[in-house]
């Protein structure tokens, strides 16, 4: 299924990507993007299924599961006036 097709997250889902986007802020610009998991568990399976939709990626650092949004899954967690930096989405393949 293509992000395109997907019009709402769950709510773990959002708020899951929200931290990994260090949002809520004063500045309501995300200032990171990654979200890292043991490889187990309901955080671990939320972000998978985000990843099954295009939302986001999945990659590795220091032997943990660490997830970084897609552009695409990014927009689905911002609130109206919220942005993402640029800089947050580099090395990321939008599915």
């Amino acid at each position: 299924m293509s992000a395109a097709l997907v019009m709402n997250m769950l709510p773990q889902q959002r708020r899951l990507a929200r931290a990994a986007l260090g949002l809520p802020n004063a500045e309501r610009t995300s200032y990171r993007n990654k979200h890292y998991t043991s490889g187990k568990g309901d955080y671990h399976d939320a972000w998978v299924a985000l990843q099954l939709h295009g939302l986001a990626v999945l990659g590795t650092d220091d032997g943990l599961a660490v997830f970084r949004l897609t552009r695409a899954g990014a927009r689905l967690a911002l609130e109206a006036s919220e942005k993402v930096r640029e800089a947050d989405f580099l090395g990321v393949a939008d599915a």
